[in-house]
C-alpha cells in the first residue's frame, strides 16, 4: 500500500504521471509497479494537467459551486428575494 522511503510514506496508489510534453516514451516504476500516464490529476485540492495551467482546477471549482448553488435554491419552496428581506 505504501512505500517507506527515507521515512517518507509514499501511497503508491495515489501517484501518477503527468507528461508535460506530450511524450509518452518512459514507464516509470515505484515498487515494482508501473504508475499511471495521466492527462490531469488532483493533489491537496488542486487539479493539474498536462500544460501545467489551472483552467481545469477552475473550471471544475466553479462547475462544483454552480451545483451547490442550485441545490440550495431549490431547498426554499418561494423565491421571491422580498420575502426574505422582509425577514
Amino acid at each position: 500500500m505504501g512505500k517507506e522511503n527515507g521515512g517518507l510514506v509514499i501511497s503508491i496508489p495515489k501517484c501518477a504521471v503527468i507528461m508535460t510534453d506530450g511524450s509518452d516514451m518512459h514507464t516509470y516504476i515505484l515498487d515494482d509497479k508501473p504508475l499511471p500516464t495521466v492527462d490531469s490529476h488532483k493533489d491537496l485540492g488542486v487539479v493539474i494537467g498536462t500544460l501545467l495551467k489551472f483552467r481545469m482546477h477552475f473550471t471544475l471549482t466553479a462547475s462544483s459551486a454552480s451545483k451547490l448553488c442550485s441545490l440550495i435554491l431549490r431547498a426554499f419552496i418561494i423565491r421571491d428575494s422580498q420575502v426574505y428581506l422582509k425577514a
